[in-house]
């Protein structure tokens, strides 16, 4: 199916039944890719803050999951 122009491609598309109202207009499509761009700008963007909050972060204690149990308990303990 590649390799039919893409006119003989639409209009198998229409005899498999899509709509011509599945079309977006230009502006639908501007409107579409600056809004994916937009979120891939803001999601860069958190990546990137992440990544360096991780990086700083690297010089917190570690808990073993002992002394996390025994905080639970604690709390439990004072909560009652």
């Amino acid at each position: 199916m590649r390799r039919k122009c893409p006119r003989c491609r639409l209009s198998r598309c229409f005899a498999m039944g899509m709509r011509k109202d599945f079309f977006l207009s230009e502006e639908e499509k501007q409107r579409r890719r600056k809004r994916l761009e937009e979120n891939r700008d803001f999601t860069s963007k958190r990546s990137s803050t992440s990544e360096s909050t991780n990086s700083s972060s690297t010089s917190q204690p570690v808990f073993d999951s002992e002394s996390i149990l025994e905080a639970f308990d604690e709390i439990d303990r004072v909560s009652f």
